[in-house]
This record gives C-alpha cells, structure tokens and sequence, in this order.
C-alpha cells in the first residue's frame, strides 16, 4: 500500500503507541482498509483488550520511513 492517508497514518501511529482507540464507522472503516492492506492485524494477549490491533512489520517500516518510529 503505497498510499497511505494522512488519516490512515494517525492512526498507524495510535495504533503503534497502544493508546484506546475511539472508533467511529470512518475510523472502523479505516482499519478494515489497514487490515486488507496488510497493515495491521488484531491483537493477540494480553494488550488485546486495551489496544485490539497491532501494526505489522510492513505497518512498522512505513512509520520509521516517516519518522513516526
């Protein structure tokens, strides 16, 4: 997925630093578009509770290009 949203991108980023995600039908819709590209997957263990989705290697690598990570 070479394009990612600036929307998109924030919530990598949120999703990176575990914070509770308030997820409205655009941001659900957000993370269905991450999880077909690859980017995200959901959390397994303990944190999946508080933080449901975790970044990929992909997902990681993209943020670090961005100077996100």
């Amino acid at each position: 997925m070479s394009g990612v949203s600036d929307e998109q991108f924030a919530l990598l980023v949120e999703i990176d630093e575990k914070v509770p995600l308030a997820l409205n039908p655009e941001r659900r819709l957000l993370i269905e578009t991450l999880l077909t590209a690859g980017l995200v997957r959901p959390s397994v263990g303990e944190d999946a509770e508080t933080a449901p989705y975790e970044l990929t290697a992909q997902a990681s690598r993209l943020l670090g290009e961005r100077g996100a990570a």
